[in-house]
């Protein structure tokens, strides 16, 4: 966390700026944050799909609660925060289900 090791740098909400250029130390921190992971995301979807889908559009799900931030960049075809709690879940039931059988 910057705050923590910082003497001037203050703790900022992770927020979606009104613009991209900040007026001060808070709009300019939650800019670099916002928009700098949204293009990684950018960069991320489209070298997997040249990678790994012969430069087709694969689809992309955005998950965890920080995923709606990035609905209006039009980023994700569907957003599923919980998936990572559907998966944990599934695999809990395929462990009880295989100590049963065992």
């Amino acid at each position: 966390m910057l705050a923590s090791k910082t003497a001037r740098l203050p703790a900022v909400e992770i927020a979606r700026p009104d613009t991209i250029l900040g007026r001060s130390t808070v709009e300019s921190i939650q800019s670099g944050l916002y928009h700098g992971h949204a293009g990684a995301i950018r960069h991320l979807i489209r070298e997997l799909a040249g990678e790994a889908f012969a430069g087709g559009k694969p689809k992309v799900v955005g998950t965890g609660g920080f995923a709606r931030m990035f609905q209006a960049e039009g980023l994700f075809d569907e957003i599923v925060p919980e998936l990572v709690l559907y998966g944990l879940k599934r695999a809990e039931q395929l462990n009880r289900e295989a100590k049963v059988s065992a």
